[in-house]
């Protein structure tokens, strides 16, 4: 039970202090704003978790059955694109959309997550016998994220005061398109789309269900055996918010900005 714990906490919990981690090393002036304060919008995120989390049994019954599915496969689409246009907009720079859309996919996010972590937990609730086991495995898995995060955060900051922002924003668009990525899985299990078989397995390096695996999913998406499809999606949402900033860059705007600094 204790290693389950854990296990959840580094699939559910462990995204949610990545992202604190990307977006406090990078420069997003909104979310250093007091109407946008991390505390706010983490009461904010655990109430829509608890909100989402009373309804779930109804959602899971909507689209025959494949409500669940299709709910956090629009929501991660959501997600997606809030903060990929929210990155796209800052540009280090005060922006009304930019800190909405910001707000909005932070929001969304913790509420995916968090709903998934109560889900778990209110199963293994009422199944399990020894819950000093899961109160121990809890401590562990927060303390586990905890410490990843600072060292995360830290690494960030690092390269985030190199000359160029390119590897920072690599990596963030990365983390990105490795939560997205995971409609894929999910649209395949109600079968409204027809995923390809694996094209390899590294299975025999880092499992998935491992430890690992669940660290390497949460940081960039991975996936011991990925199909076509996935590979496919994966590098097309990460290579298009990619190919934006690169011709926003270029753009007299941008450069006109960059100048009045």
């Amino acid at each position: 039970m204790i290693a389950n714990t854990v296990i959840v906490f580094l699939r559910d919990i462990l995204p949610i202090f990545i992202l604190y981690s990307y977006i406090s090393a990078m420069s997003f002036k909104p979310i250093q704003n007091a109407s946008f304060a991390w505390a706010k919008l983490s009461i904010l995120g655990i109430l829509t978790t608890l909100i989402l989390y009373s309804f779930i049994e109804a959602i899971s019954e909507s689209f025959a059955g494949a409500g669940i599915e299709v709910f956090y496969s629009a929501a991660l689409t959501v997600m997606w694109l809030s903060l990929s246009i929210a990155t796209l907009l800052s540009n280090k720079h005060e922006n009304a959309l930019s800190s909405l859309l910001l707000a909005a996919g932070i929001v969304v996010f913790i509420t995916l997550k968090g709903a998934g972590f109560l889900i778990y937990f209110g199963v293994s609730g009422q199944t399990s016998s020894n819950l000093f086991s899961v109160f121990l495995g809890c401590v562990i898995g927060i303390g586990i994220c905890i410490s990843f995060s600072l060292l995360l955060k830290f690494l960030l900051s690092e390269i985030a005061q190199s000359r160029s922002n390119w590897p920072l924003s690599f990596l963030w668009y990365a983390f990105l398109a490795g939560q997205f990525s995971q409609v894929i899985g999910l649209l395949s299990q109600v079968d409204y789309i027809n995923d390809s078989p694996p094209l390899f397995a590294m299975n025999a390096y880092i499992n998935d269900a491992s430890e690992y695996g669940h660290v390497l999913n949460a940081l960039l998406g991975y996936e011991s055996s990925p199909s076509l499809a996935f590979i496919g999606f994966y590098l097309t949402v990460l290579c298009l918010p990619i190919g934006l900033q690169l011709l926003l860059q270029k753009s007299p705007l941008h450069t006109l900005l960059e100048g009045n600094k």
